[in-house]
């Protein structure tokens, strides 16, 4: 939904809902392009699924709740917001807070390179390009969501 639209407001964690529309493809990742969406019943909030960032790169995670920890390799920002990225394999796996039009870029000094962080988000993908199998991130509502673990000169994690 385009971020000015505030109906999606009335749904929250654990509303289990129907949704009607059409079948989309946005940057190689399918989506609904909802006409309409029905609150169906109301469940508890699942809990996330625990992953490595390597285990999170894999279609069958997309759409879930994930929590991992990881070690910072970069962070910067976007025309889109923020990224924090993590070791994971060949390729890293991204952290991403969209930043709201007028808004400024979120501060990202708390991520240095090296600094152990954990996240929870929603398991989506950016691959604008086929073979549409690589560009696993997890989607934050802020960046405020990633917890930095260790600082620079620590011994332990807190």
């Amino acid at each position: 939904m385009a971020g000015t639209d505030t109906w999606l407001t009335q749904f929250h964690p654990g509303d289990e809902i129907e949704a009607a529309g059409t079948v989309v493809v946005l940057y190689g990742m399918p989506m609904v392009a909802p006409e309409n969406i029905l609150s169906v019943g109301r469940n508890l909030v699942p809990a996330p699924l625990e992953l490595e960032p390597k285990a999170a790169q894999d279609l069958r995670y997309i759409g879930r709740l994930v929590r991992m920890e990881g070690t910072v390799i970069d962070a910067h920002h976007n025309a889109g917001g923020s990224v924090v990225a993590l070791r994971a394999s060949e390729e890293p796996f991204r952290l991403f807070a969209p930043r709201l039009a007028g808004h400024p870029n979120a501060d990202l000094s708390a991520f240095r390179k090296a600094t152990c962080v954990r996240a929870t988000g929603i398991a989506i993908q950016y691959a604008p390009t086929p073979p549409h199998n690589t560009g696993f991130e997890l989607l934050l509502p802020d960046l405020r969501d990633v917890v930095p673990l260790e600082h620079a000169g620590s011994l332990s994690r807190q």
